[in-house]
């Protein structure tokens, strides 16, 4: 048997925990690298702050002696694969990508030949390439495609959905290469049930961005048509469901008052086949 390959997440947050802990089952040894110390406090008392992971899963990952919380830059050393589940949240309109930079640069320092760096990270097309490509190669003095493999796979979670988890998600993947994209879909394939193929790193942010976008937008709008539907009650008390019966119509199920948190979003793509009870893969 080879010897057990190291992964590091940067990031324990929604996204980063959860496949923190998915690795450690997959066989991984796992660095959870996190800068924020309450975190990797509660991590080592085995207390999870994240809705997908429950203390028992925590603990189960703690006792393999293979999942390591850790804020110091010094236990990236000698990784296989790192994935950079870090936030871009907005700022005056515009992705802050400090996190993400910050990340590259300490990926940097520790990279070696052959190893493979994936950006989950929601950002804009060129990120991975332009922005963490050029970091990494510049700290490392190593070339991306040459020297190491890198790519992109947009994060999925909706946290609390027990049915559509980090495994039965599909995964789209990328690499800069053949040889990258191999390396990528090597890692996730031992995470997730299926993994999808796209030619570039470029075309999978464009996909997470479409993503957002359409969940933003029919969001917005369901919401909208769910204030005036609170005025029109007597007249249609099923609105959704008759507008299910045209079977083109996109719908959202959503609870919440305003834009919201996005992952409460149900997406409903065919409804009339939905209501036929047939099964429907969500994008």
């Amino acid at each position: 048997m080879g010897a057990v390959e190291k992964l590091v997440v940067m990031g324990q947050g929604y996204v980063g925990l959860p496949l923190a802990v998915r690795a450690v089952e997959a066989g991984y040894d796992v660095v959870g690298f996190e800068v924020d110390a309450r975190r990797v406090e509660e991590l080592a008392a085995g207390t999870s702050y994240v809705e997908d992971i429950s203390d028992d899963r925590l603990a189960e990952a703690r006792a393999t002696g293979r999942y390591r919380p850790s804020l110091a830059v010094s236990d990236l050393e000698g990784f296989d694969v790192a994935v950079i589940t870090v936030p871009t949240p907005l700022r005056d309109r515009q992705p802050d990508l400090s996190f993400v930079v910050s990340a590259a640069e300490m990926l940097g320092g520790a990279l070696r030949p052959a190893a493979t760096v994936i950006l989950e990270s929601t950002t804009y097309p060129g990120t991975t390439e332009e922005l963490v490509g050029a970091r990494l190669s510049e700290v490392s003095g190593l070339a991306a495609g040459h020297d190491f493999h890198l790519g992109y796979s947009p994060e999925r979670i909706d946290p609390g959905n027990a049915t559509w988890t980090l495994e039965t998600t599909p995964k789209v993947i990328s690499g800069v290469d053949a040889a990258s994209l191999a390396a990528v879909k090597g890692f996730y394939d031992r995470i997730v049930e299926r993994t999808v193929a796209v030619s570039s790193p470029k075309e999978a942010e464009m996909c997470k961005l479409l993503e957002n976008t359409f969940r933003h937008v029919n969001i917005a709008l369901i919401n909208e048509l769910g204030f005036l539907q609170q005025h029109a009650s007597e007249v249609a008390p099923d609105l959704t469901g008759v507008a299910a019966a045209d079977g083109v119509v996109l719908l959202v199920d959503h609870d919440g008052t305003d834009l919201g948190p996005l992952t409460d979003a149900q997406w409903v793509l065919d409804t009339r086949g939905v209501l036929n009870g047939a099964n429907v893969e969500r994008l």
